[in-house]
């Protein structure tokens, strides 16, 4: 019986990962305690800064996430959206992995943790971390305004 000749396998070209690294503000239904980092590719942590907001009222505690994305993996984006293609495709990449993340890390660990990536504008009323005899008539006077749910720590 005759050997085929094996042929060399095709030389597969790799593209170098790029790097892109991104901090944002994800929320969790229950406090954490302290930080985990995995390897090199993310890390979260308690929002625990000087001036970062803070309420006993909200039960949705606020964390940062520090992470990467490969820009090589941006998808791509329909012909129609040409004037912003790249900040589309980049901002997509980007949502991606941290969905995919807060996904991740809900199913290991015991907290829910989140990404408010569709704020929507809502109605409201300003609230004070506690209602007193002295604020009392003054919020019962309020009316609703516009608000957008979202949470905003200008010194991140």
């Amino acid at each position: 019986m005759m050997e085929k000749a094996v042929e060399p396998a095709e030389e597969v070209k790799v593209k170098p990962i790029m790097k892109r690294f991104y901090r944002n503000i994800i929320f969790s239904k229950t406090p954490l305690k302290t930080n985990f980092r995995f390897n090199d590719q993310f890390q979260i942590y308690p929002c625990d800064f000087k001036n970062a907001p803070k309420s006993n009222l909200i039960n949705d505690f606020p964390l940062i996430i520090e992470y990467w994305v490969d820009e090589n993996e941006n998808p791509e984006v329909p012909d129609k959206w040409n004037e912003i293609k790249s900040l589309m495709s980049s901002a997509s990449n980007q949502t991606n992995r941290l969905n995919r993340l807060t996904n991740l890390l809900s199913a290991i660990t015991n907290h829910r943790i989140f990404f408010n990536s569709q704020p929507e504008a809502c109605w409201g009323v300003p609230f004070p971390e506690e209602i007193t005899d002295d604020n009392r008539e003054e919020i019962n006077k309020q009316s609703s305004q516009p608000f957008i749910g979202i949470y905003v720590y200008y010194d991140i």
